[in-house]
C-alpha cells in the first residue's frame, strides 16, 4: 500500500490505497473524507495537475504521495472575480 497524504481546505486528510489504483480511484477515496465531488477535484503535486489516467505509484517517494486537492468551482471562481468586480 501507499500512504496518502491529502491536504483540502486546510484539512489534512491521510489513508492508504493500493499502489495500482489510478488518480481517479483515489478521487473516489477523498470523496468519502471530503464529501468534494470526484467531478471537482483537481488533484495536484506542487504545481504538477494529475491525470485520471496515471496511476498513484507513478507519484510516489518513500511510500507515500502527498497531493493537494482544489475544488475546481472555487478555483475558477477565483479566475473571474477580479473580471467581475472591473465592470
Amino acid at each position: 500500500p501507499i500512504i496518502i497524504e491529502a491536504c483540502y481546505s486546510d484539512i489534512k486528510y491521510s489513508f492508504e490505497v493500493n499502489k495500482e489504483v489510478t488518480v481517479y480511484q483515489l478521487k473516489e477515496e477523498i470523496l468519502k473524507k471530503t464529501r468534494l465531488p470526484k467531478l471537482r477535484q483537481i488533484l495536484k503535486i506542487g504545481t504538477l495537475q494529475l491525470q485520471d489516467d496515471r496511476k498513484i505509484k507513478d507519484f510516489e517517494k518513500n511510500g507515500k504521495v502527498e497531493v493537494i486537492v482544489e475544488d475546481i468551482q472555487k478555483v475558477y471562481m477565483k479566475k473571474i472575480k477580479p473580471e467581475i468586480s472591473s465592470i
